[in-house]
């Protein structure tokens, strides 16, 4: 039985290390995205590809370990939690908003491009809510 959760411990903290492939995603994307704005030629596949690479930003973020929470990150979710709760709701539904938008882009629009990139970062979205989650339900709740 030991053996099973220290494989699962090593699974754990290998997943809190590709949360760490994040970063160069996210250099990608902003580089994108400053072409889309600084750049007047192909504004629109900058932009899809600065959501794409956000949207794998997300993923991987997604990724994180629950146990790394400091103390004052704590006392902020206990002190906001009916904030976090609202926070949430519009952060799920604005996210599958953007991954039923990327669809419809991709099915009816016909630009494959912008439709899965606005996709990948709906779905990346969804995945660090998911994260977010997590970390307000692992602060216990008080009396």
């Amino acid at each position: 039985m030991r053996d099973i959760q220290a494989k699962l411990m090593q699974i754990k903290r290998a997943m809190h290390l590709l949360s760490f492939l994040g970063y160069p995603f996210f250099i990608a994307g902003l580089v994108y995205l400053m072409l889309f704005f600084f750049s007047s030629a192909n504004k629109m596949n900058h932009l899809s590809m600065a959501l794409l690479f956000m949207g794998f930003v997300m993923s991987f973020a997604g990724m994180g370990d629950l146990d790394a929470l400091t103390e004052k990150e704590t006392n902020r979710i206990v002190k906001h939690r009916n904030k976090q709760y609202l926070r949430l709701i519009l952060g799920i539904s604005g996210f599958i908003f953007s991954t039923l938008l990327g669809l419809f882009w991709i099915f009816y629009i016909r630009d494959y491009a912008l439709g899965f990139a606005i996709t990948a970062f709906g779905v990346g979205g969804l995945a660090l809510q998911k994260y977010q989650l997590d970390v307000v339900l692992s602060v216990p709740f008080g009396p």
